[in-house]
């Protein structure tokens, strides 16, 4: 139940992060784009970001399991950006 919880989370990151670069494209004057092309943009954007997300969170996971309440000192922090 939990990594539905983490989907719907990444998901929402998603769409944030969709309305932001169209608002970034849109005020900087780029051509308007069809719906169609809109669709495939947004699931393009939706499997990159809920990909990203879920390896971040299964990455970060794992690290504070074996890491404990030292997971968030400089080196164990330079570790999980590193990896």
């Amino acid at each position: 139940m939990r990594i539905l919880k983490e989907i719907g989370k990444a998901s929402f990151v998603g769409l944030l992060i969709f309305i932001i670069v169209g608002l970034i494209l849109y005020f900087t004057g780029a051509p308007a784009r069809t719906g169609k092309e809109l669709l495939l943009e947004f699931i393009y954007n939706q499997i990159f970001s809920i990909g990203i997300y879920m390896a971040n969170y299964v990455l970060i996971r794992y690290l504070m399991k074996r890491n404990g309440n030292e997971f968030f000192k400089f080196k164990n922090i330079s570790k999980a950006m590193l990896g």
